[in-house]
Formats: structure tokens, C-alpha cells, sequence
């Protein structure tokens, strides 16, 4: 298996720079087969939304529908695709990052009943538990 940078992701989907982008293209859709897939792990996702919502500010839901589309192509593998997902549809309808979400999900992937945060807004679904400080 191979895998992908981010950069080649952004690429791909935003086709801003047409050389890059055509050469994205080109791995991603006419190189990779549905039984060779190539791997987006966690970290280009968690870079994927900074740039998207810090660089690029794009909505949430802007966002969501980038992250669907992502998910949705056949070319593509993720390192722990059900904790993606879940990440994404938390991030759909709750209002933390979605780097908080698929914190979350990725520990709760690997067994942790919930992430302690500090963050009241992450704190507000069910994989969080918000961390007192004596109030």
C-alpha cells in the first residue's frame, strides 16, 4: 500500500495549481484501483481541516461535505475509516473542531471509554468527559 501527503489531497480537490493538480489527478484517480488503495491517515485529515478552516475559512458545513467526499472516493484508504467517520458525523453536528472529534474517536478505537478535555464545547458529546477544576 501507498500512502498520501496532504498536499496531494489538497491538490486533488482543489486543483489550484494545475500541473500539481493534474498530477493529482492522475495518481488518485487513473494510477489507483479500487483493490490498491491509497492510505490518508488521521494526521493529513487533522491537516486537511486546518487548512480548510483556518486558511481557507470555509463553513462547517463546507467542511463536512470536503470530509463525505473524501470518505466517499474509492481510490482512497483511511487508517481507522469507522473512527473517521464517526469523527465526521460528531463534527456534523456538534460544535467542537473536528480534530477534537476524531481525537475521540480514535481513542475510543483503541479502547478508551471517553477522552477527558477541558474544552466544554467537546465535553458536550458523549466521548468526552469535561475535567473539573474545582469550580
Amino acid at each position: 500500500m501507498l500512502a498520501l501527503d496532504t498536499n496531494i489531497l489538497l491538490r486533488y480537490l482543489r486543483n489550484d495549481d494545475a500541473r500539481q493538480g493534474a498530477a493529482a489527478r492522475h495518481l488518485i484517480d487513473d494510477q489507483t484501483t479500487d483493490a490498491d488503495r491509497l492510505l490518508v491517515g488521521g494526521e493529513v485529515l487533522v491537516e486537511f481541516y486546518w487548512f480548510f478552516a483556518n486558511k481557507q475559512r470555509l463553513s462547517r458545513q463546507a467542511i463536512v461535505e470536503l470530509l463525505w467526499a473524501t470518505l466517499d472516493n474509492a481510490h482512497l484508504a483511511f487508517s481507522d475509516e469507522t473512527a473517521i467517520t464517526a469523527a465526521v458525523d460528531a463534527y456534523a453536528q456538534g460544535p467542537a473542531g473536528f480534530v477534537d472529534y476524531l481525537i475521540a474517536a480514535m481513542a475510543r478505537a483503541r479502547g478508551a471509554e471517553f477522552t477527558f478535555t477541558f474544552d466544554k464545547d467537546a465535553a458536550k458529546h458523549e466521548s468526552f468527559r469535561l475535567l473539573s477544576v474545582g469550580d
